[in-house]
């Protein structure tokens, strides 16, 4: 078991398959050139992938147990729909990316008041 994996200033970094699919800790991969994540079986504590160049988290973590950090990224969708928070109080932080219009497709189990982020639409229920 991995306790945590830090991946920082990266710039070839495209995607992160191949990345183990248990980390107790942190599974960090920020200032990379992260266009696609590429890890749907891949459960982690705490996830971030902030700097980077995505435009949707499709295909990200299976589960992230704790808070899921993608600031300043180029997001135009969340579409995480297949990724799972379980983290009682658990935040997803979306601010810095300007191209994102609303929180729809937000992971599953996320908190309408835990998902950080700049005026975006929320959803009607």
């Amino acid at each position: 078991m991995l306790n945590d994996l830090y991946i920082i200033n990266c710039p070839l970094l495209t995607t992160l398959k191949g990345a183990p699919d248990y980390v107790g800790g942190m599974l960090s991969c920020n200032f990379c050139g992260l266009t696609k994540m590429e890890i749907p079986n891949t459960r982690v504590n705490r996830f971030s992938v902030q700097n980077n160049k995505l435009t949707s988290l499709k295909d990200g973590p299976k589960e992230v147990g704790g808070d899921y950090y993608v600031c300043k990224n180029r997001l135009k969708t969340l579409n995480a729909e297949n990724t799972k928070m379980t983290g009682y109080e658990a935040k997803l932080d979306v601010t810095g990316n300007p191209n994102l219009r609303t929180i729809e497709h937000a992971p599953i189990g996320v908190k309408l008041k835990n998902i950080l982020h700049n005026k975006l639409k929320v959803p009607k229920k």
